[in-house]
């Protein structure tokens, strides 16, 4: 699920990546950020919808204190590439292949190897 997202930085618009979670048991995680994999156009309606779903606060537990972070109602699905999970639940080298719209955020958990 995606529960935030970064400010840009160099010359890419819009955002600079996303937070991503998933639920461990009954709460949500922060499981990673994924930065690659949007072009133009994607990062501009990517950037529509979450300003849509501004919130004061995340829902994801154990979020990074990072600057220039907004946070978003985890609604979005995100579709993701990944090379592996690290032994802390986090992704590595993720790639954004697209948003899942049969997948509600209920129903994105760690894989079972971590629970």
């Amino acid at each position: 699920m995606i529960g935030a997202f970064t400010e840009p930085s160099g010359s890419q618009k819009h955002f600079g990546a996303l937070l991503l979670g998933a639920y461990d048991h009954s709460k949500p995680g922060y499981t990673g950020k994924v930065g690659t994999g949007f072009d133009e156009k994607t990062l501009a309606w990517l950037y529509v919808q979450f300003r849509r779903l501004d919130r004061e606060r995340s829902d994801l537990v154990d979020l990074p204190r990072d600057r220039g972070v907004t946070f978003v109602a985890p609604r979005p699905v995100a579709r993701i590439s990944h090379q592996e999970w690290t032994g802390d639940n986090k992704l590595r080298q993720s790639v954004f292949l697209g948003l899942r719209d049969d997948r509600s955020v209920r129903q994105v958990h760690l894989p079972e190897f971590f629970t």
